[in-house]
């Protein structure tokens, strides 16, 4: 990516805390103009000293008054947040009004123009929210937060949802993740399924345990919500309750049950699906 040099256009208007007369670099986002520094860019991002270092002569040519540079993909409300946080004391109580929408902005704009402390101290700020899964997966992988990425992926593959709305549930996530999504969720019913696949009874055939089809029904149906296993493990305890009073049932120890809800096991297997390339 690189800053498009463009004329001034009549339209744009001076930042009114962002023009300093001081300064050495006029950009310009959308109608926005801003007169900053160029060394207090070129320090604070690699984009901006990359740029400055390998096209000198043509920077200080078209980052002027006449000829600013313009900052392509991003607003001129959230540039001008970015560079109030370049030039603010960190925890300044403007910034502290910013919503989750205004940070995730900034946090794309520093990601995109290199601004690496302060994609940083956001990060910090967005970590003690509540941000959601679908905004911490997207913008993890957006802006390559990789210890953001694999705990959303998990928390929404065990997100509960409305039947036959995984699709609808995951619109803002990008098409590669969504579909890692649905694989892991699939994957998931498919293990536990697979152990109840002996029908009426379930394990009888190969266990001392028996269940009647209530009871079975109700270990399926907790098997096909592909929830958190410990939620599931839960209620797995309410149905193992019901069924050892239940005299069509008959069940000798637990164990047997537990492994159908292994949170070892699924982690496994999620790490194995979330490290593939879609």
């Amino acid at each position: 990516m690189a800053l498009v040099k463009c004329a001034a256009i009549n339209e744009a208007q001076r930042h009114p805390t962002l023009w300093f007369d001081d300064g050495t670099l006029v950009l310009q986002a959308e109608k926005t103009l801003f007169n900053v520094h160029r060394s207090i860019l070129c320090r604070e991002s690699e984009f901006f000293k990359d740029m400055c270092t390998l096209n000198p002569s043509n920077v200080e040519q078209e980052g002027t008054v006449d000829r600013p540079l313009f900052a392509p993909n991003v607003t001129g409300d959230t540039f001008a947040k970015l560079l109030s946080m370049l030039y603010s004391v960190w925890g300044d109580k403007e910034l502290n009004k910013l919503t989750n929408v205004d940070y995730a902005a900034v946090l794309r704009a520093a990601h995109r123009y290199q601004f690496q402390k302060i994609q940083q101290s956001v990060c910090t700020v967005l970590q003690d929210r509540d941000l959601g899964p679908r905004d911490r997966l997207t913008l993890g992988i957006e802006c390559d937060i990789s210890s953001w990425q694999f705990p959303a992926f998990c928390e929404l593959v065990y997100e509960a949802i409305a039947p036959m709305d995984d699709a609808g549930s995951l619109r803002k996530v990008p098409p590669s993740a969504q579909a890692k999504v649905l694989a892991a969720r699939m994957a998931i019913v498919r293990r536990r399924t697979s152990l109840l696949k002996t029908g009426r009874g379930g394990w009888g055939k190969q266990h001392d345990d028996f269940l009647c089809a209530k009871h079975m029904l109700d270990l399926w149906d907790e098997a096909m919500l592909c929830e958190e296993p410990s939620v599931s493990l839960k209620r797995l305890g309410q149905t193992l309750k019901g069924a050892r009073k239940c005299q069509q049932c008959s069940i000798v120890g637990s164990s047997v049950f537990l492994s159908l809800f292994s949170s070892d096991d699924e982690t496994k297997l999620l790490i194995d699906l979330w490290k593939r390339s879609m």
